[in-house]
């Protein structure tokens, strides 16, 4: 136990299998842990950044794997990948660049 009276291993397993799919109901069945206990953990600030890392790791193996499949000859999964990183086409067929999306907020 650590002094806040969490058990670090189910912390850690927790973390792990959110990097490995990003499905927080299987990593709280895995862990042994509620998802009471993954929202309370989530009010803790170091914990809040790793399971950020953790989706991210589970975001980075989900770009992979659609990738390899669009590559592979989904026509469909390739476009919308090109459309989310580069590459929109108008109504005519051609392609045009994204043009950045900007958010101004006066008076905070």
């Amino acid at each position: 136990m650590s002094k806040t009276g969490i058990n670090r291993d189910e912390t850690e397993v927790f973390l792990s299998e959110i990097s490995r799919h990003g499905l927080i109901g299987k990593a709280c069945r895995v862990a042994g842990v509620t998802r009471a206990w993954y929202r309370t953990q989530m009010l803790n600030a170091e914990f809040a950044e790793a399971f950020a890392d953790a989706e991210e790791d589970a975001t980075d193996r989900l770009e992979y794997q659609a990738r390899a499949e669009a590559m592979d000859g989904s026509e469909k999964l390739l476009t919308y990948l090109l459309d989310q990183k580069r590459y929109k086409k108008t109504n005519d067929g051609s392609l045009a660049g994204i043009q950045p999306v900007v958010t101004v907020t006066i008076g905070g």
